[in-house]
Formats: C-alpha cells, structure tokens, sequence
C-alpha cells in the first residue's frame, strides 16, 4: 500500500504541477528604486495570454512589501545588446524630478472579475513616501 501511495505522489507532482507551474512566469529583478541606498527585489507574475496581466510585487532590503498592484504589460525589458533585464521606462519615470522613481501601472478595468480588452485604460501613479509607494 505505501508503494501505490509513492507512485501516486510523483504522479501527482510529475504530471500536475508541472502544468500549474508553466502558466505563471515569474521575473525578478532588483535594483534600488527608492534613491534609499538599499536595494528593492521586483517580482512580477506574468499570467500569460494575450492581454499580458500579471501582479508586480516590489519587496524592501528587509522582506516587507512596499508595493503589490495587478499590472498589464512587462515592468522589465531583456535589453538586445547586453542581454540583461532593465526596468521599463514607460512603468518607471521620476515624474517630478526628485531623484526618486515613481510607478506607473496602467491596465484595462476588470468586468466580472475578467479583463474587458474593449475598456479603457485606467492609470495610476505610485509615489514612494518613505516606507511604501502609495497611490498618489
């Protein structure tokens, strides 16, 4: 009986999760976004399909969450020449010119909990504040 419960259990994990695993992409980059002197982890949950929804969470030097937004779009770009990621400039501007970048996540609104592609584009601008970036 604890042979078939084995073979079950990789089964499950060889056949399942390999599935589950390959519709979210997962980016990471870090850099120090904040001007604080201290490097930010950006993690961004790309859910795939044509609309290009995704979560993008930015995480302190300490592990506490300074920012999670749905996103639509890639907050990061493989750069053709030097082959690394760099941050996107359309999803991070210094907007009033204070050293500090603000994020910019924009998105087509949600009709029953789906992205309506036939909406308008809603905008919003994140503003660090000290501790976290805040909507603005």
């Amino acid at each position: 009986m604890g042979k078939v419960i084995v073979i079950f259990f990789h089964t499950i994990l060889f056949f399942v999760f390999p599935v589950l695993a390959k519709d979210v992409i997962m980016e990471k980059y870090s850099t120090d976004i904040n001007n604080d002197g201290k490097v930010e982890y950006l993690i961004h949950e790309f859910f795939g399909g044509t609309g290009a929804y995704g979560i993008l969470t930015i995480y302190a030097d300490k592990g506490e969450v300074i920012l999670k937004e749905k996103t639509q779009g890639d907050p990061f770009f493989k750069d053709p020449n030097k082959h690394i990621y760099t941050l996107n400039p359309q999803f991070f501007k210094d907007v009033d010119k204070d050293g500090i970048l603000e994020i910019l996540i924009g998105h087509q609104e949600y009709q029953n909990n789906t992205p309506n592609f036939s909406a308008p584009w809603v905008f919003k601008t994140y503003k660090w504040n000290g501790k976290k970036y805040i909507s603005s």
